[in-house]
């Protein structure tokens, strides 16, 4: 658990540079914009996309600042409103920039809730998509495992924190203290929520992998010789068993 000091001294660095950033991006957006009409390559997708997302990033945390001032910081429910209203959004808009098609099967089985979900890391829209398939098509309120890093994206920082999100600490060499924080969501999951968790922790590569079966083999937690069997078919894919296997204590 972090101190008050520790969060409000993270905000204090970064939400300035969010800010600065954003305004420098306003300056490139125009030309960014007439590159990509004129059907210019990857830059002007990748330099019209860091407007858009920054943009998204102030309207979020005026959001959040607003439902501070009224009084609503621990208002939940609109808290997870912004959440999706600003994950959809965005990945809408990613969406139109990139030319990205999202073509969704099986989701019926998300209901009734509640449902812990594990998705596979694979690239950075995955923390968008569980808001577009989960909130947006469900009406499921999603509460996050995420990596301790994406604090210092300030409104996954905000609006997580007001949510009771998850942020791990990797690597902390305080394993037992993780797991807790990783199972406490699903524990307290009412029936209209979902809690999302990465089992791959990261985007894996070969050498990823390959240290994740070795702690496979040598772990003692139910279930994870199973997955040691069968982990070495998948393709690029580990799963760290402590994160997942946390859930069965439900």
């Amino acid at each position: 658990m972090e101190s008050g000091f520790e969060r409000w001294s993270r905000r204090a660095l970064t939400i300035p540079m969010y800010v600065l950033g954003w305004a420098l991006s306003l300056l490139v957006a125009p030309f960014a914009a007439l590159a990509f009409l004129l059907g210019a390559g990857v830059a002007s997708r990748l330099a019209l996309f860091a407007s858009v997302f920054l943009s998204y990033e102030m309207a979020g945390l005026a959001a959040a600042l607003w439902l501070w001032v009224t009084g609503r910081a621990r208002d939940e429910a609109a808290h997870a409103r912004l959440q999706r209203w600003w994950a959809c959004r965005l990945f809408r808009e990613a969406s139109r920039i990139f030319a990205l098609e999202l073509e969704v099967t099986g989701d019926e089985s998300v209901e009734p809730g509640p449902v812990v979900v594990m998705i596979r890391h694979a690239s950075l829209a995955d923390t968008l998509l569980p808001e577009v398939v989960l909130a947006a098509r469900h009406g499921l309120r999603v509460r996050y495992v995420l990596k301790r890093e994406l604090l210092f994206d300030p409104c996954i920082d905000v609006v997580g924190q007001r949510l009771r999100c998850a942020f791990i600490r990797r690597g902390s060499g305080e394993g037992a203290r993780e797991l807790e924080s990783i199972a406490a969501p699903g524990r307290e999951l009412g029936p209209r929520e979902a809690a999302l968790i990465y089992p791959e922790g990261t985007r894996v590569t070969p050498e990823k992998q390959r240290r994740a079966l070795e702690r496979l083999r040598a772990h003692g937690l139910r279930g994870a010789r199973d997955l040691a069997r069968r982990a070495p078919r998948w393709d690029r894919r580990a799963a760290h068993p402590g994160a997942a296997l946390a859930y069965t204590a439900r």
